[in-house]
């Protein structure tokens, strides 16, 4: 049953691999090539600028950040050794990449857990952003897939760790605005 299911999987994975991989188009090369190099210093770094932004709310970017790093870690430093699959374009070689040779191993997406624990983090800490937080993510996860480096399955992996990573850091805290908090912010429990 096991060895049934891993196959129907593993079919459905290629299948939406080669069906993306088939329906490119130029202006969508232009803007997934880009997308998919938004990796955890892009999630960082957009941390940062949204806390330059706002800036009564440094202590969720701290937050954000330590689960932005916890995803990117356990995806890229104990799932990808322990599960060690090929990338897409070792097993088919006429695939044409948008993006250079990935020396790591294919499941997760480290760019997916970063994307998806960032998302998760900076919604949580800037509600009025989210939207935008989470379609960017979701783009950057289907553009893992577009340019030829991941199958689904490696973004679905890499999303589901990051929002794991990230609701372990962020726990339950909340973060309120207040002007009589004279750091500018306070966790609510």
């Amino acid at each position: 049953m096991r060895s049934w299911v891993r196959g129907v999987a593993s079919t459905f994975d290629v299948s939406v691999f080669q069906w993306v991989i088939g329906h490119r188009l130029p202006v969508l090369n232009l803007l997934f090539s880009p997308l998919s190099h938004f990796g955890g210093f892009v999630w960082v770094g957009i941390a940062v600028g949204l806390g330059l932004l706002k800036r009564r709310r440094w202590a969720g970017i701290y937050h954000a950040a330590l689960g932005i790093g916890l995803a990117v870690l356990l995806a890229d430093a104990v799932a990808k050794p322990l599960i060690s699959r090929q990338r897409p374009y070792a097993d088919f070689r006429d695939v044409v990449l948008l993006a250079g040779l990935q020396r790591s191993g294919s499941f997760p997406s480290t760019h997916a857990a970063g994307s998806f624990a960032g998302a998760y983090a900076l919604s949580r800490v800037y509600p009025e952003f989210a939207a935008g937080l989470w379609l960017l993510a979701g783009l950057v996860a289907c553009a893992r897939v577009y340019v030829g480096v991941h199958f689904p399955f490696d973004v679905i992996g890499g999303a589901i760790i990051g929002l794991l990573a990230s609701a372990f850091v962020i726990g339950g805290t909340r973060w309120l605005d207040q002007d009589s908090d004279p750091s500018g912010l306070r966790a609510k429990g």
